[in-house]
């Protein structure tokens, strides 16, 4: 029987989307293109999530890698704001609102930063999760396996009655591989997904 159900956090409670975050500091279609390499498909991007390095030391490090100071000004605004520019997906928002009213206990699973964690959980959704498992603290990443047995020894769940729901499947596929049911979860595909997980009994 399925007791917990457990969301990621980008594309499935809130819309990760970098072209359109960047267009909140920049309409000059190069820069966009020139940041979103720079900072969001680095390696120190990741790192953030990890745990590994904090704001401000990758702000340093990637600015180094700008030709401009306009640049490296933008780099530093993103790096500090853009996270503000996730809205949550209303869709998935009542749906939990829903799920929390049905008696199911509700926890976050997601690789994300400080300065995301900042972010939500000054947002309404945030009243509604039971605990929240985030790799920059744990120094772990899904689909490690470790990061899902963190979250149900910490909050002592069990597997077998845990639902996991992430837009990626290698962390969908980690957390079947741990015991739990997961769904791929596709914001504009949320009224099918409602319906197949009513055949497992939600």
């Amino acid at each position: 029987m399925i007791k917990n159900m457990i969301f990621d956090m980008g594309n499935v409670v809130v819309r990760w989307d970098p072209e359109a975050i960047l267009k909140h500091f920049t309409a000059d279609p190069k820069q966009i293109e020139i940041l979103k390499e720079v900072i969001f498909r680095s390696k120190e991007w990741l790192m953030l999530d990890q745990g590994i390095l904090n704001e401000k030391e990758v702000t340093e490090i990637l600015c180094k890698r700008l030709e401009t100071e306009e640049l490296k000004e933008q780099c530093k605004e993103i790096l500090k704001h853009g996270l503000k520019y996730m809205p949550v997906f209303p869709e998935t928002e009542k749906w939990i609102q829903q799920l929390k009213q049905n008696g199911y206990s509700i926890y976050v699973l997601s690789n994300t930063s400080k300065v995301f964690y900042e972010y939500i959980q000054k947002q309404p959704v945030w009243q509604y999760f039971n605990g929240a498992i985030l790799s920059y603290q744990e120094k772990l990443v899904k689909p490690d396996p470790r990061i899902y047995e963190v979250l149900c020894q910490r909050y002592q769940l069990n597997p077998q009655e845990c639902c996991f729901f992430d837009d990626r499947k290698e962390n969908i596929d980690a957390a079947i591989s741990y015991g739990m049911k997961g769904f791929v979860f596709e914001i504009q595909n949320i009224k099918e997904l409602k319906e197949k997980v009513k055949q497992v009994g939600i």
